[in-house]
């Protein structure tokens, strides 16, 4: 036994360090958040307290920085690449600054101001080289050493000054320039059109055209000096050629810049859209308030506009799912619709609560006298036929409700052949992928986290009293957990992030089963479930109401309540075929 006590130490040391690193990424993903929104205080801060944290870690086991073991590659990786991009926020300023004194480097040297041209450059010199020594990402971008490059070489064009143009020199300068220009603009251009739509995009889409447009203006130059003395016409005419492509591309550049930004303006109008529902959403809900005992119509305002907002709320979320700016985590309305998102489900929370215990006091037709049994129609009693032993080949089933309709409807037979190993769960910033996962006794739950805050999830079946917590989820991070709730249930999947919207697993027992929603108004739903098999047991599941067991042969036919909190809120009825 004690040989094994090292190894499993190991293990314990080698799990210690990677959560304690955990910890450390939390403030990796603020800083990459805070770099979004530009903030550069914030983001220095919360990455001086990961690497401080990544250094705790490694201390108690090392190894955790050469390793693939529970994703620690891929989440230094990310780290790494929110160091590059802080370091580029806070390196720009200070390059721009150097960029700036190059141009009245070139500015000097045209007006062959010697003296001017070398006290600009050696400030352009000192400039650059702190930025870089502060922002070493910088020379990872390549419109900013492409411009660094343009700018050295004004030390030529400097020392030509002092001496006796040279014809040579002159076109060798000329071919150079007009080279980098096309160069440059060919590849701002392909990276501008392949870059997708955030900020950071669009400002490095306008980067790339101005320096463009500073490349176009130092090949003139050179040309036009070669011009003034060249007396190769050939040269020139090769020259002026490639001048011309040049500046078609950059044409080209200019108008992917314009796309880009008017594409920025369409997405964030389309945010605003989204914005501007969620509050329209919200007020809606707001209104509900108390319902008084008893007021029929109250009921049914309430409840309409219930519906109305879960809708809405519903709808915005699929369209977010989708939203590249608002997936990018680094648009200005970002924080507000996140905002709004909580408190909408707040108080669709809050307004269910109150309109299913309403439900008890609203008017309802004189019940039929069953609950969780069937019960024939008083045809088929008068009939005094024996109870048909021959399963049904398929069930028509009608759902009318007079409480709230729920988001979907899921109808089965039960098999007990439905095996599904493994369901996706994915979290996003907007929501849960789905509305709704398919799961059976056996499966397990795999999560992957899209979302840049920390989400603790848990799996809820109320009629159950059943809580439990599936996972804790980092961006980027994967975790599973099994399917451990009663069969043929529903569990309702929340996570502690109030404006992430609950969505559902069901727990089914069959290989095959049918899903529908409710039309919008509408309060009943009709299905023709086909019996794959030959059992005459079945399940009708609904999000927010107990599960309905039915048993139904061929030509019978019965009535079941649908329940929540034993407060009944419609009814469904089957009828065997």
């Amino acid at each position: 036994m004690s040989i094994a006590l090292p190894s499993l130490a190991q293990a314990d040391s080698f799990d210690d360090a990677v959560n304690l690193y955990l910890k450390g990424f939390d403030h990796c993903v603020e800083a990459r958040n805070a770099v979004g929104a530009n903030n550069v205080s914030k983001a220095r801060t919360e990455f001086a307290r990961y690497l401080d944290m990544v250094n705790q870690a490694k201390a108690i086991d090392a190894s955790i920085m050469n390793t693939s073991k529970r994703e620690m590659d891929s989440n230094l990786k990310f780290c790494d690449r929110v160091k590059h991009d802080m370091e580029i926020i806070i390196g720009t300023p200070m390059i721009e600054e150097a960029f700036a004194a190059c141009e009245q480097t070139f500015s000097a040297i045209e007006q062959k101001d010697v003296d001017l041209a070398n006290m600009h450059h050696q400030q352009f010199i000192a400039l650059k080289d702190k930025a870089v020594e502060t922002a070493p990402s910088l020379k990872t971008v390549f419109s900013i050493t492409s411009q660094i490059r343009r700018c050295e070489r004004a030390e030529k064009k400097i020392a030509r000054l002092n001496s006796s143009q040279n014809i040579a020199a002159l076109t060798k300068s000329a071919e150079e320039e007009v080279s980098n220009f096309n160069t440059y603009c060919e590849n701002s251009l392909k990276e501008t059109n392949g870059s997708p739509l955030n900020y950071a995009a669009i400002t490095a889409a306008n980067n790339a055209l101005k320096t463009a447009k500073s490349f176009e203006q130092s090949a003139l130059n050179e040309l036009n000096s070669l011009k003034a003395q060249a007396s190769d016409q050939a040269v020139v005419n090769s020259l002026n050629a490639q001048m011309n492509k040049g500046q078609q591309c950059l044409a080209k550049l200019t108008s992917a810049v314009d796309k880009k930004e008017s594409a920025m303006v369409s997405a964030e109008a389309a945010l605003q859209k989204y914005s501007n529902q969620l509050a329209d959403a919200g007020n809606t809900c707001k209104a509900i308030g108390k319902i008084p005992a008893n007021n029929s119509a109250a009921y049914q305002k309430a409840k309409t506009s219930y519906e109305s907002a879960r809708s809405t709320r519903t709808a915005v979320q699929r369209n977010l799912a989708k939203d590249p700016l608002y997936n990018s985590a680094d648009g200005p309305s970002n924080a507000n619709i996140k905002q709004q998102l909580a408190a909408l489900n707040r108080c669709l929370a809050n307004a269910e609560v109150e309109l299913k215990s309403a439900i008890v006091v609203a008017p309802r037709p004189a019940p039929v006298a069953i609950a969780s049994v069937p019960v024939k129609t008083p045809e088929l009693q008068s009939q005094s036929k024996p109870k048909s032993s021959k399963p049904a080949s398929s069930a028509a089933i009608t759902i009318d409700m007079e409480g709230l309709t729920p988001e979907w409807v899921l109808a089965y037979w039960e098999d007990g052949k439905g095996n599904i190993e493994e369901v996706d769960v994915e979290l996003l910033q907007s929501g849960f992928g789905k509305p709704m996962y398919i799961a059976t006794p056996k499966t397990t739950l795999k999560f992957r986290s899209g979302d840049f805050s920390t989400n603790q999830i848990f799996a809820e079946v109320s009629h159950l009293n059943y809580k439990e917590k599936l996972a804790q989820l980092r961006y980027r991070q994967r975790a599973t957990a099994p399917v451990q709730w009663e069969a043929n249930t529903v569990a309702v999947i929340k996570s502690n992030q109030e404006r992430i919207a609950p969505s559902y697993v069901a727990n089914i027992t069959s290989s095959q089963f049918s899903q529908l929603e409710f039309d919008d108004d509408s309060q009943t739903v009709n299905l023709n479930l086909a019996n794959p098999g030959t059992g005459n047991v079945g399940y009708v599941l609904m999000p927010g109401y107990e599960p309905i067991k039915f048993t139904i042969g061929q030509g019978e036919e019965a009535q079941y309540d649908v329940k929540s909190n034993d407060s009944v809120s419609g009814r469904m009825t089957i009828k065997g075929e």
